[in-house]
């Protein structure tokens, strides 16, 4: 599928700026395409050779070419991933800018944004869900994990901003607060003169006596004092502090949905500038940190002072209706960010089969290093430091089973090595057991097709469905270079998850199909992957518990 570049021009001066896209064939194209060539030809006025063309700041060389017959002032248009591109034309002192569009083309009809669907909603909520059951996430009912629909949480945060009839919201409440936050006096130790004490603490100052005894320079000793000053940074304004930015994150990520459904967008809007505004009256906000944990003490001024109360209240009501997202800031700018967010995408997939399938083989999840409570939201985080994210054990057999992301393997060190250069693979599971071998199982997830080795004159033809030549080679040298310290091989899988068909090559190495819109073909693959190499039968890891059937 080519998909075209959608262009916004202004000119300054002399007009607009008119672009036309050709194929690097010469065949006019609606725009570039994803990882493909192509020329831009520019209609302005004044001399082609006056003219100066930069994208995103980096200059571009302006040439004549032959086009369709007819002579056209041209840019070479580099192959390009998918991102916004910003133009700036300068001739004879005018100045045009555009913004050229390149969507993503690798992923199917309707895959781009079925993917943020999953990374919004479904993937952090099946992650969670998964985590549950297999003994995870202590304290946090299985019932609050259930994803909520656009509306229900447009619904609580409307409450939330605007409040109901028995409670204000914090549209209301952060001005009320601000012009009278509650506040305590704090005592700091500053070393003054000693005319200059007014507060000395007695212990303190029978040390600064003794250690001013032996001093013989030529300075007067100094000696500590207290100093005592109002500040608000308390735990009833920690309490407000994290409603109000609890309420701004989740209308933030809404605002991310809600950019595909033209009904909530406004909605959404009004809500973010209305809890801004409040924020800007409050601003003694800034001075307050955040909030450690749940609020689980309740205090004389949570109790007496309506306006905390009901901030606590709205605070408890969003803690009930738990949101699980995913903390990652590429979210913001989706399309500039497809290559690595279709890699977290493919992460939280093997993250949530490997979760269900060791459940369902007696598995108990020990340790985990992906959810991160907050008051009101559950964050998933893939840290990508070499270190376990997920341990399982087996309480009969003593066989583990750790997830590490981006575990490099070096050719020295106690364990695992490479027998040539460093390897880091993106996703490395280690089963380890007595009675049988250690093993290493490996998984790339890759934003790649077999077309990306094409040169730029195959441009204009549509993405191949195989992978790339590259990513299944490096899966040979996963499972040739990882080795144990005595030689041995422990690499037994190798795979990489791609936006493209599914082959295998040999009983080791593997593509698999990951395209988004397919996700329960892409967790059966995974979930019957895992239960081979764990000895399982395989029918029992496909049709194990769907993440969102009841628990018996």
């Amino acid at each position: 599928m080519v998909s075209s570049a959608s262009t916004d021009a202004t000119g300054e001066r002399n007009g607009a700026l008119a672009l036309r896209w050709f194929t690097t064939a010469g065949l006019p194209a609606s725009g570039p395409a994803e990882w493909d060539a192509a020329y831009l030809t520019l209609d302005a006025p004044g001399s082609w050779e006056a003219m100066t063309v930069t994208r995103n700041g980096l200059p571009c060389p302006v040439t004549l070419r032959r086009l369709n017959g007819q002579v056209r002032t041209t840019v070479d248009w580099p192959r390009s991933g998918p991102g916004h591109y910003r133009l700036h034309v300068t001739v004879e002192g005018s100045r045009h800018t555009a913004t050229v569009t390149v969507h993503a083309r690798k992923l199917p009809p309707g895959g781009f944004d079925a993917m943020l669907d999953d990374l919004h909603v479904h993937l952090p909520a099946d992650v969670a869900i998964s985590l549950k059951r297999a003994g995870g996430l202590a304290g946090i009912q299985l019932s609050e994990l259930k994803p909520a629909t656009l509306q229900e949480e447009l619904a609580r945060l409307r409450r939330a901003v605007h409040g109901t009839p028995d409670r204000p919201g914090l549209a209301a409440l952060l001005p009320v607060i601000a012009r009278s936050p509650h506040e305590i006096l704090q005592s700091s130790g500053v070393m003054v003169r000693r005319e200059l004490l007014k507060r000395p603490r007695p212990a303190a100052l029978v040390q600064a006596l003794s250690r001013s005894s032996a001093h013989t320079g030529g300075h007067a000793p100094r000696f500590p004092d207290e100093r005592v000053q109002p500040t608000v940074d308390v735990y009833e304004n920690r309490v407000v502090r994290a409603c109000a930015h609890l309420v701004l994150h989740r209308l933030r990520t809404l605002a991310q949905l809600a950019a595909r459904d033209p009904r909530l967008g406004p909605p959404v809007h009004d809500l973010h500038v209305t809890l801004n505004s409040a924020l800007r009256a409050a601003s003694f906000l800034r001075d307050v940190r955040d909030l450690s944990g749940a609020p689980r003490r309740l205090t004389m001024v949570l109790l007496r002072r309506p306006e905390y109360r009901a901030a606590l209240e709205i605070l408890l009501e969003l803690q009930r209706s738990l949101r699980v997202t995913l903390d990652d800031d590429r979210l913001l700018e989706p399309l500039g960010n497809t290559p690595s967010l279709y890699q977290t995408w493919g992460a939280l997939h093997v993250i949530r089969a490997l979760t269900d399938t060791c459940t369902e083989a007696g598995f108990t999840l020990r340790n985990e290093r992906i959810a991160v409570p907050h008051p009101g939201t559950l964050l998933l985080r893939v840290l990508p430091d070499g270190q376990p994210i997920l341990t399982f054990e087996h309480p009969r057999t003593g066989c583990t089973v750790t997830l590490a992301s981006e575990r490099t393997f070096r050719q020295s060190g106690a364990g695992w090595q490479s027998v040539s250069f460093s390897q880091r693979p993106d996703l490395v599971i280690e089963l380890r057991g007595p009675g049988r071998p250690d093993e290493l199982w490996i998984l790339d997830p890759k934003y790649k097709l077999g077309s990306d080795d094409a040169p730029p004159e195959s441009s204009g033809t549509p993405p191949s469905g195989n992978p790339n030549k590259t990513d299944i080679d490096k899966m040979h040298s996963y499972r040739d270079a990882i080795r144990d310290p005595a030689g041995r091989r422990g690499v037994t899988l190798a795979a990489i998850l791609y936006p493209g068909q599914d082959h295998a090559y040999g009983p080791n190495i593997h593509a698999i199909s990951a395209r988004p819109g397919a996700t329960d073909s892409l967790n059966a693959r995974l979930r019957h992957l895992f239960a081979t190499h764990l000895a399982l039968p395989p029918s029992q890891a496909v049709t194990g518990h769907d993440s969102d059937a009841p628990v018996p």
